[in-house]
């Protein structure tokens, strides 16, 4: 394991923090797309009318 400076390790933290949090998006949309029972296809076709 290597030691990390004290800068190094805080960049570290919110490149884990920021991977987290997009991951956590990306569910939350695709829960949210299946609790509407909704596709991608269905929402571009409802936006081009």
């Amino acid at each position: 394991m290597a030691v990390l400076r004290p800068e190094e390790a805080s960049r570290e933290i919110g490149v884990w923090l920021g991977l987290l949090a997009t991951a956590g998006i990306a569910i939350g949309g695709y829960l949210g797309m299946q609790e509407e029972d909704t596709s991608f296809g269905e929402q571009a076709d409802r936006l081009r009318t």
